[in-house]
């Protein structure tokens, strides 16, 4: 993996960069079920505010899709942003349109892009 970012504005504009030149990243994440670290590759699609299951307060929201790989099926990917600790972009590109339909998306993106 490339240089490791753990500054969160830097991550979120990491991701925003790499949903606006649709390329895939590959994101170090806690996950909030088990509270154990993963990477995944992912194809992020939008970032979002969406309000905290706990406190109610609104949180920048990271939604993308997981090709499939060993031991694991397809999937949409979905995390608050404060759980990922890095983010690396790939030369492997996506298609916009794809990811749109796989992700479910109704409606307009938060980030703009121009797919």
């Amino acid at each position: 993996m490339g240089s490791m970012i753990d500054d969160k504005t830097a991550i979120k504009e990491k991701i925003i960069k790499a949903i606006q030149g649709r390329n895939k990243v590959e994101i170090s994440f806690k996950k909030e079920t088990t509270e154990q670290w993963a990477i995944r590759k992912i194809s992020p699609y939008d970032i979002y505010p969406r309000d905290d299951r706990e406190s109610s307060k609104p949180r920048d929201y990271v939604i993308g899709y997981i090709d499939a790989d060993i031991g694991r099926e397809a999937h949409v990917f979905s995390t608050y942003l404060d759980n990922v600790y890095a983010v690396d972009i790939l030369n492997e590109k996506f298609s916009g349109q794809d990811i749109k339909r796989l992700v479910g998306a109704k409606g307009e993106p938060n980030v703009a892009r121009d797919w």
